[in-house]
């Protein structure tokens, strides 16, 4: 497994929480497409372009076909031969297909982001199917055999989507799925409003990596191109954690209807700017619950001195996968993620490094008042002396029980109590430290 960099101690952990390292540089990822014939190459050229200067500015290979080559099938076909022809240069590792009638939107998203080690091709689905626009595949074996097995369906050159449908249906031969990973749509292919009907999982919204113009021809391709082509941004910061939820079909905070799970509001995030700003040193965090990290993005995004964070979270929700990824994009090494119920592994995590503490210690656990006690009396492991302790949802009966029970105890002191109201609930969190 490839590290690029560790930080001591962070480094057993960075391992256990790691789910796709990238060991592959940029000369090694080839983009790969084709424009045949004068007047397409002409209708598409804004396109062409676009993927040159993306290229350009990561130091990925441009492999541009002007030629079909099979003149027996239809030109969509020639797509397979390009890549296999591709993948005969050693130093190419992974092929990034990218039909001509797409634009990269937004040039600072790099494809290594993309590339999981632990499969061969990745790709993503539309309503109805595949759509072999924009992917990935890895160039070994496995995906030699899979693109000539694809080639070989003859029968697909009846049907609408011709070497599309070739591909999916050996996609779903058994011993293939394995080495195949679908990622969300507008992680690679989003969609024009002005050409399907809207939907969050698959129209284009400003951030986003590559729009696909798919199914449109003619002139009306060539103006789509023109439009989109002045909104082109190289901007990695609208790549915002709500904006990546919405990419995996979660709606913007709140994220879900009717309750506030994942949600923080803007009052409790100036709150925690403010406080952050009066301890400057804060350096190490770690936290109990990430949920739709939110709380996690407005701790580090505020810390000037951040160096490292922590999560532990019995990850049971379905977006916090998502959230966890976006945060180790964003924050590389210094972001950590430890999966699992924190009454495990904390003290686990505690054991396997006896002088790691933190600065800054926020539990946003369970609300069940024997786990939200166990948190408490767990996180003591992870403080040192000087450690700033904030605990939320001290609003919940549950959660304050544990609170003040810890207090009569003599396990912490309050500091501080911190409200704040929303359209929602009106909501109270902790400021306190744990006593000698």
């Amino acid at each position: 497994m490839h590290m690029k960099r560790c930080f001591g101690w962070l480094c057993w952990t960075l391992i256990v929480a790691q789910t796709s390292a990238v060991a592959v540089e940029p000369a090694e990822i080839a983009v790969v497409t084709m424009a045949i014939g004068e007047q397409y190459r002409e209708m598409v050229r804004l396109g062409l372009e676009n993927k040159r200067l993306y290229c350009d500015q990561h130091g990925y290979q441009f492999v541009l076909s002007t030629e079909s080559l099979d003149s027996s099938r239809p030109i969509v076909w020639s797509k397979i031969p390009l890549i296999l022809e591709t993948m005969a240069d050693p130093l190419v590792q992974w092929v990034f297909w990218s039909d001509a009638d797409s634009l990269v939107m937004n040039l600072a998203i790099p494809l290594e982001e993309l590339i999981d080690e632990r499969v061969n091709l990745i790709i993503s689905k539309d309503y109805s199917a595949i759509n072999n626009g924009q992917f990935l595949i890895r160039n070994c074996d496995w995906s030699r055999r899979f693109l000539e097995s694809a080639y070989a369906r003859v029968e697909c050159l009846e049907l609408q989507h011709q070497e599309q449908e070739a591909m999916w249906q050996e996609v779903h031969e058994s011993h293939n799925l394995a080495f195949v990973k679908y990622i969300p749509q507008r992680l690679i292919n989003s969609y024009a409003a002005e050409v399907h009907t809207p939907r969050l999982k698959m129209t284009y919204q400003p951030g986003d990596f590559i729009l696909h113009f798919a199914s449109v021809r003619g002139s009306r391709l060539q103006a789509l191109l023109e439009q989109y082509q002045a909104q082109v941004v190289n901007d990695r910061d609208l790549v915002t954690l709500d904006q990546y939820l919405g990419i995996y079909g979660f709606e913007l905070c709140p994220i879900h209807s009717g309750n506030n799970e994942g949600y923080m509001s803007a009052q409790i995030k100036e709150q925690f700017i403010q406080l952050l700003a009066a301890y400057p040193e804060i350096e190490t965090i770690a936290e109990i619950g990430l949920n739709g990290g939110h709380s996690a993005e407005a701790l580090m995004s505020s810390c000037p001195g951040f160096k490292r964070f922590v999560s532990f979270d019995l990850n049971s929700h379905r977006y916090t996968q998502p959230a966890v990824e976006y945060l180790r994009h964003k924050y590389r090494e210094r972001f950590t993620f430890i999966a699992g119920d924190s009454q495990q592994t904390v003290p686990a995590f505690s054991k396997a490094h006896p002088q790691a503490t933190f600065d800054l210690i926020y539990i946003d656990g369970g609300h069940h008042t024997s786990c939200a006690l166990n948190d408490l009396r767990n996180c003591r492991r992870l403080a040192h002396s000087r450690t700033h302790l904030w605990i939320d949802d001290y609003n919940i009966p549950s959660v304050r029980q544990a609170i003040d029970q810890s207090v009569a105890a003599g396990l912490i002191a309050i500091d501080a109590f911190h409200s704040s109201t929303d359209k929602n609930h009106d909501h109270v969190w902790v400021e306190a430290h744990y006593v000698p």
